[in-house]
């Protein structure tokens, strides 16, 4: 994290450098250029304090794993960089930093952390995010093999700061991001037969869940698939 006074000093740094842009603006914009400008100097200023935190715990990450830090390509690094500066929520900023952490970890050719990875971060909300995570958890005590996380209406009991529509909505975002997918399921009982949906978590999600986790000491390979990574449902 940059402290107010790093702040302060970043914020100089922005004025002076956008300096000839602001002018340029003001020739053209008259007095409304100096809004432009303020709008400049704070949406440079917010993802630089975004990027920095991200970086910052990122390094915790390794740290407390006890894992040294290693090249990262620099089309994984500009993208992380990228997507990590735009993003306000921490929940969200700290899987941004877990992918960089995962990625400055990988080696031996085990595994890999695919730019598909970012864009599938960078494309999720806050609100898409804590419902994939809450998906993943429901897998917790399962019998291997089974990818099931349960259905619209089991969530919205679990998760009751979201309407039926929203957490629909969420549903769906992260299908279209083959976070998870959908079966329509028939259920029968005495009043006759019913239809509902059935969600799963995805081969690629379940990768994508571990990959945006703090890497692990034991191993470094947070690739190395819990037992519902692969069920027989996706074989």
């Amino acid at each position: 994290m940059i402290s107010p006074d790093e702040e302060k000093l970043l914020k100089i740094g922005f004025e002076v450098a956008l300096k000839p842009v602001n002018d340029l603006i003001e020739n053209i914009a008259g007095p409304f250029s100096r809004t432009i400008g303020a709008v400049l100097n704070q949406m440079l200023c917010d993802q630089l304090r975004n990027a920095s935190r991200v970086l910052s715990r990122s390094a915790q990450m390794l740290a407390d794993a006890g894992l040294p830090f290693k090249t990262i390509p620099l089309k994984i690094l500009k993208g992380v960089l990228d997507g990590a500066s735009v993003e306000e929520n921490e929940d969200v900023q700290d899987m941004w930093a877990a992918l960089l952490a995962n990625a400055q970890t990988e080696g031996d050719g085990k595994w890999e952390v695919p730019p598909a990875y970012i864009d599938t971060l960078r494309g999720l909300s806050p609100g898409d995010a804590k419902v994939f995570n809450y998906l993943f958890g429901c897998l917790s005590g399962k019998r291997p093999g089974d990818s099931g996380v349960g259905t619209l209406e089991e969530f919205g009991v679990e998760l009751p700061e979201y309407s039926k529509d929203r957490l629909y909505q969420h549903l769906k975002h992260l299908e279209h991001h083959d976070l998870i997918s959908g079966d329509l399921e028939v259920k029968h009982d005495l009043t006759g037969a019913s239809q509902y949906r059935h969600y799963y978590v995805t081969p690629f999600g379940g990768f994508f869940y571990h990959a945006c986790q703090p890497p692990k000491k034991e191993t470094g390979d947070p690739f190395i698939p819990a037992e519902h990574i692969t069920p027989a449902k996706w074989a």
